[in-house]
């Protein structure tokens, strides 16, 4: 996984990566999806010093600024970080998820996280300070992480009333950002 925050926002953004060389690739969706950073600030891993990556920074005039090696103080994003898992962590405790839908779990606080205000933003949320809009929260009280739903089987030709349901019974993993009333 691969995780930004801005520092003034506190906007977090989380990438699923298979490979260290998905980076890149996370480093311009990222810029696709918000715009160019200022600096970007990393532990100097390898893919992240990257011949692609420093290419990608030119383009979009964006400098960029590693920390020491074993001082993860340094490192703006660390703390958020480890806050990011310790919520991730809860609500795969108390929602009996299994282990393997931590990366849905991490989205799922990510854009909850998104959108909870915060005293050093002046009470506003991470996304109203990057996207200047107040969000709409109604909907993050409607479902909890794997509660079981209902949505219509799009399957079936269509139902045989009244002894076939057109329904079929799923897990609620989280929003989507780009579909549908809720997209950003």
């Amino acid at each position: 996984m691969q995780f930004y925050i801005g520092k003034v926002s506190k906007y977090v953004s989380v990438h699923e990566c298979k490979t260290d060389g998905d980076f890149v690739v996370t480093l311009k969706d990222e810029i696709r999806l918000r715009g160019a950073m200022d600096t970007i600030i990393s532990d100097r891993a390898k893919a992240e010093v990257s011949n692609q990556v420093q290419e990608v920074l030119r383009h979009y005039l964006i400098k960029d600024w590693q920390s020491e090696p074993h001082h993860q103080n340094q490192n703006y994003s660390e703390r958020a970080y480890q806050d990011v898992k310790r919520y991730t962590n809860w609500v795969l405790n108390t929602s009996g998820a299994p282990p393997e839908a931590w990366m849905l779990a991490v989205k799922y606080v990510v854009f909850t996280w998104n959108r909870t205000a915060r005293a050093t933003l002046g009470w506003r949320t991470p996304y109203e300070a990057l996207c200047g809009q107040t969000p709409d929260i109604s909907l993050l009280m409607h479902f909890r992480f794997w509660e079981k739903v209902l949505i219509k089987n799009y399957q079936t030709g269509g139902s045989r009333f009244p002894s076939q349901s057109n329904e079929i019974a799923v897990r609620f993993v989280g929003y989507s950002e780009s579909v549908g009333p809720y997209s950003t």
